[in-house]
């Protein structure tokens, strides 16, 4: 074991690389609060809404990343439910839902170069939207515009953020739920709730500009959506035969191809966010109680690992910013509507850090790496 320390100091010295060590720690949010949504721009995360056991709330937190500190706004309107996206250096928070104003048209517009807000409105009020940007729009899609549930829209509100212009799209199947997320050029909005789990997956090529479908190999809701690289990935949720599901299908958006991969464990209402290559599912549901599991995929390495989480919690909000990784809010088993943010970075070992421990190391045959995954 000595000797392979050895040779492995002397390969990383030798190849004048970084070795990077991933960390976590956490924060908290100025309000405890699920259903609340998250995006990010430039250096800085925002958590939006959410409802926190008493009332809806209207309350932002902002995370700067250049300067590691967090400060609070407030949205127009207070809701939760609502769905978050970014493009052309400014976050929209669209739909949503309030006991004091019912279902939701509001979009709230940050823009970080300014510190300023703004509102603009969807053409049609709902909440459970799917919400995903490429290329300076951003794309509000389906959600149900009943206070019941029971009926959908196929609605896509679409925002150019070059023209500051909305106009509209179609769905080609009326849901709630959908999740959206965009790689190599494509928006995709996969899964979701029409009165059954669906398997439909909403495919627009932004060189084209024309929209296709495609097919789940598992037809569910409260799954949830990522990217990363040129692949869209679709994981967890609940299926139709009442299973939490443990199902990650990936679109690769060269290849037009699809392909099957899996969680460690079962669940919904879980969060993703990717950074680094990597992607991460956080939390959720699994018929039992709150999950403080990670599955993280290495889209370089195509391996899977596991973290886990400071507090076990669903209906939390992930987004990242930089080289982090945060995923915030939530609720947990025991009743709590959680203001824990987790917070994931791969904290990069320099050649002078690694001449300078390198004895240390080697001398030391208990590191006590702290590599969770």
């Amino acid at each position: 074991m000595k000797c392979m320390r050895w040779l492995m100091c002397v390969l990383v010295l030798a190849c004048g690389t970084e070795a990077a060590i991933p960390q976590w720690s956490t924060a908290q949010l100025s309000q405890g609060r699920r259903h609340l949504a998250a995006s990010s721009a430039g250096d800085k995360a925002i958590f939006a809404g959410g409802y926190d056991g008493r009332d809806n709330s209207s309350r932002v937190d902002i995370y700067d990343a250049s300067n590691d500190s967090w400060s609070t706004a407030s949205l127009s309107q207070e809701r939760e439910w609502l769905a978050a996206a970014s493009a052309g250096g400014k976050v929209f928070f669209g739909g949503g839902w309030s006991y004091s104003n019912g279902l939701s048209n509001v979009v709230d517009i940050y823009d970080i170069t300014g510190n300023t807000w703004a509102t603009g409105s969807l053409s049609l009020a709902r909440n459970h939207v799917g919400a995903a940007s490429w290329g300076g729009k951003v794309f509000f899609a389906g959600g149900s515009v009943s206070v019941s549930g029971q009926n959908y829209t196929d609605v896509v509100d679409i925002y150019d953020t070059a023209t500051n212009a909305w106009s509209t799209a179609t769905l080609s199947q009326a849901r709630e739920g959908a999740q959206g997320a965009s790689a190599g050029g494509s928006v995709l909005f996969g899964g979701g709730h029409a009165g059954s789990v669906s398997d439909v997956v909403d495919i627009w090529d932004t060189v084209s500009n024309t929209w296709s479908t495609g097919t789940l190999s598992q037809g569910r809701s409260g799954l949830v959506a990522s990217s990363a690289g040129d692949k869209v990935f679709f994981a967890g949720g609940y299926t139709s035969a009442g299973v939490y599901s443990d199902v990650v299908d990936i679109y690769d958006t060269v290849s037009k191809t699809w392909s099957v991969a899996s969680l460690s464990h079962g669940r919904d209402r879980l969060a993703a966010a990717s950074v680094g290559g990597k992607v991460f599912f956080a939390g959720g549901y699994d018929g039992y109680g709150a999950c403080d599991i990670v599955d993280i995929y290495d889209t370089i390495t195509n391996n899977w690992s596991t973290a886990t989480l400071s507090q076990g919690r669903y209906w939390l909000a992930a987004t990242a910013v930089g080289d982090q990784a945060l995923f915030g809010g939530g609720y947990t088993s025991d009743f709590i509507y959680s203001n824990v943010v987790d917070i994931y970075v791969p904290e990069p070992v320099t050649l002078s850090l690694l001449g300078f421990c390198g004895l240390a190391l080697l001398r030391s045959p208990r590191r006590p790496w702290r590599d969770k995954a």
